[in-house]
């Protein structure tokens, strides 16, 4: 009877073991558990989309007719999932305005790479090659050595610079950067900080003195109110050409006149803006207009003074440049 029982014990363990896959090893007398034919789960496949990253709207700095300011294009970039789109940021600030653009213009030296973004502790480092520090075409060897170069070679370098940085901390993650050159050329060793002198004309002679974290400076960006205060500049000096690029092509009064027609307007008005202020800027909800208050004195041709305290002046977005209408600059002048 135990005999019997301890039969029917060993049939049921077989029966297991085939059931579960499971053999009895005739060598080691060990259970071995067999590969299924097919496999027990479902591989996930990699989402080849992914690794292409996802596409982005960024706003890029340029500068708006050798100006000393800075106005900005809205361009649609995409970006690997793997990289920081810091980067294609700056690559695309390197390729400089599209075509549709012609009052933009690069700022950044063509040739320059970008070799590494990393953030630490809020502040954005960034690495590009040595061609971001190449001279501007037109400027001498002796750059240092002449009066004005030695201010404009720095001043062309910091807007560089701020283009890079407004356009970084647009994403808003940041607000400080540090620039970092690769001066070996090579990538075999970490930027270095570089000296302030090269973007500051009052530091030159100091060339221990090296550039810390840069914040992003607004009154180098063409906004509303920094582009009435660079139209009235202008007027003040009586600049025509260069006031009449900061006018609106049209207005709700209809066109702008031609150049000429405007220079001999001007002209033909006796007046003298003596000293003025700039308010800050109401733009429209839709962003396409702006309205901005301004304090002015005129001197007239007969002595007298006119004074305006808050005066109006409107603004058009004209593409992503903003400019000043031109009924509201007459306004402006008639009081």
């Amino acid at each position: 009877m135990k005999r019997t029982k301890r039969i029917a014990a060993l049939a049921l363990g077989l029966l297991a073991l085939l059931l579960t896959g499971c053999s009895l090893d005739p060598l080691s007398g060990h259970l071995t558990t067999q590969a299924p034919d097919q496999p027990t789960y479902q591989p996930v496949s990699p989402n080849a989309d992914s690794a292409l990253g996802e596409e982005q709207s960024v706003t890029l700095y340029f500068e708006f007719q050798d100006t000393g300011f800075m106005s900005t294009e809205c361009r649609t970039i995409e970006s690997a999932m793997d990289t920081r789109v810091e980067k294609y940021i700056i690559e695309e600030l390197i390729k400089g305005p599209s075509a549709d653009h012609p009052e933009l213009t690069a700022l950044v030296p063509a040739g320059t790479q970008v070799l590494g973004v990393e953030e630490r502790e809020g502040i954005l480092f960034v690495t590009l090659s040595k061609e971001f520090m190449d001279l501007p075409g037109d400027a001498p060897a002796a750059w240092q050595g002449d009066e004005y170069w030695a201010s404009e070679v720095p001043r062309r370098r910091l807007l560089a610079l701020q283009s890079i940085v407004c356009a970084v901390t647009d994403l808003g993650e940041y607000d400080r950067v540090q620039l970092l050159i690769d001066y070996d050329g090579e990538g075999n060793r970490p930027g270095e900080r570089v000296p302030r002198l090269n973007f500051y004309a009052d530091a030159l002679g100091d060339p221990s003195l090296m550039l810390d974290v840069v914040r992003r400076d607004q009154s180098l960006v063409l906004t509303p109110r920094n582009a009435l205060g660079q139209a009235l500049a202008e007027l003040q000096s009586k600049s025509w050409e260069e006031l009449y690029q900061l006018i609106a092509a049209q207005d709700a009064s209809g066109n702008r006149p031609t150049l000429d027609e405007f220079t001999a307007d001007m002209q033909a008005r006796t007046f003298a803006l003596t000293e003025y202020t700039v308010g800050d800027a109401m733009v429209t909800d839709d962003g396409q207009g702006a309205t901005v208050c301004v304090d002015a004195t005129f001197t007239l041709g007969d002595g007298s003074a006119r004074e305006l305290l808050s005066f109006p002046v409107r603004l058009h977005r004209e593409g992503e440049v903003w400019k000043i209408a031109y009924a509201s600059l007459s306004a402006l002048l008639e009081g």
